[in-house]
């Protein structure tokens, strides 16, 4: 099935909703928890029938890969970053691990639209400059993600 940029973009911001809230609750483990919630996401159970509908197979590997894959994700981000990703505000933290678990599990997606696309979900959610620091890190990532 064929999605439109607008279902990407909707699975990618309805996955970064689902992480800050694990990431809020302080334990990936409780990604567990909001289970039923993604499910319903997935299932297209939300309540918001005004909104694009997700593309539901990107935000299902966005939401399995960051279950399964986040640690590496945030190892991938601390091999290049001068500061500690703790530090990052937890929105941006979220875009960032997101962003390189996309590249991780989907490398078919060229590596600019997906940065391109993240840049815009953190300019909508993110600080007021945040785009800025999610676009110089997702930038030098590339080449880290295919050495690994």
């Amino acid at each position: 099935m064929n999605s439109s940029p607008d279902t990407r973009r909707q699975a990618r911001i309805q996955a970064l909703q689902s992480v800050y809230a694990v990431q809020n609750q302080s334990s990936v483990q409780n990604l567990t928890a909001i289970a039923g919630t993604i499910a319903g996401l997935i299932a297209g159970e939300d309540d918001q029938k005004t909104c694009t509908p997700p593309d539901k197979e990107l935000l299902e590997t966005l939401l399995i890969g960051f279950q399964e894959q986040h640690v590496q994700a945030e190892q991938i981000l601390q091999g290049i970053m001068d500061t500690k990703i703790d530090a990052i505000n937890p929105i941006e933290r979220a875009v960032l691990a997101l962003a390189v678990l996309e590249m991780l599990v989907r490398p078919g997606t060229p590596r600019a639209v997906v940065i391109n696309e993240w840049m815009e979900v953190a300019k909508q959610f993110g600080a007021p400059k945040g785009h800025k620091l999610i676009n110089a890190i997702l930038d030098s990532i590339p080449s880290k993600i295919a050495t690994n």
